[in-house]
């Protein structure tokens, strides 16, 4: 607690595989409490963020409420997508990781962009939600328009 350090108690795999959702619980303790993770325990959720899927998507979506409405929504939603739990909670989201938006009226990838836009975004459920999802998309309908 002292070192704001998030570790699990004893065995990180056992932990996770005894409750999945322990993987987003930590995710929305680091956007409340700002708080780091411990590597091994990081490493653990990324091997085993599959087992997401075990949980019930209810679960999934009170647990990304609370991080949605954190003061760092950003820190929790980015611990998310780079362990990989976007995959299989919301395929189309994870879509957005390093996804090149190739214009000069966007300064960031994607998930940056996201990223930036929920955390400018007031902290109302809704308009957190509709900042999260807006642009979910643009990887299934981006053109590449060639000026003649």
């Amino acid at each position: 607690m002292e070192n704001k350090i998030i570790r699990s108690v004893g065995n990180p795999k056992k932990r996770i595989e005894e409750d999945p959702l322990r993987m987003l619980r930590c995710a929305r303790f680091m956007s409340q409490l700002n708080f780091s993770v411990e590597s091994d325990l990081e490493r653990k959720i990324k091997n085993n963020s599959f087992r997401i899927l075990f949980v019930s998507q209810e679960r999934w979506v009170m647990e990304l409420d609370k991080i949605l409405l954190s003061k760092n929504p950003e820190i929790g939603l980015n611990f998310i997508m780079k362990n990989r739990l976007f995959n299989f909670m919301i395929p189309e989201l994870s879509l957005q990781y390093k996804y090149d938006q190739n214009s000069p009226y966007h300064d960031f990838d994607l998930w940056t962009h996201t990223l930036k836009t929920v955390a400018a975004t007031p902290p109302d459920i809704n308009l957190r939600w509709a900042a999260l999802l807006h642009d979910i998309a643009k990887p299934f309908v981006r053109t590449n328009k060639i000026d003649r």
